[in-house]
């Protein structure tokens, strides 16, 4: 899928995205815990992008073991975490397009920040890519 421009109206957004994209990366929906392509999919090297601009979010070395597609660290300058619509963990977007990807976790016993992100949200990318990582 070709990347839609970075802040298109949302009759462009629906023109370039499935409806289950929409559903999760426009209007905030969650992939069933444990249902999405990358939940038990562990590549060696790579990338996973945003799905709605192809903004580069997480290296592949990166991902962790969780219910959804969990990651340690960002490419900080393209995933912002902002206050949830909800009563939930800080909402995690893509700074990019702000398509929503999912939530970020802190837990006491865990040093690193938890990132639960939806399949639906990203796709991976069999190549390197250069960017700072860090917390967001």
């Amino acid at each position: 899928m070709p990347p839609a421009p970075a802040r298109p109206g949302e009759d462009a957004w629906r023109a370039v995205l499935s409806p289950e994209e929409y559903r999760v990366l426009r209007s905030g929906g969650t992939d069933a815990v444990g249902k999405g392509e990358y939940v038990n999919f562990f590549p060696a090297a790579g990338h996973f992008a945003c799905r709605g601009c192809s903004a580069p979010l997480y290296q592949a070395a990166s991902k962790i073991a969780g219910g959804w597609p969990a990651f340690e660290r960002a490419l900080s300058q393209n995933v912002e975490a902002v206050p949830a619509r909800r009563r939930a963990p800080r909402e995690l977007r893509c700074a990019t397009c702000g398509g929503h990807l999912g939530h970020v976790f802190q837990r006491r016993h865990e040093a690193h920040q938890r990132h639960c992100v939806n399949s639906t949200s990203i796709q991976f990318v069999n190549s390197a890519v250069a960017l700072a990582e860090g917390h967001v």
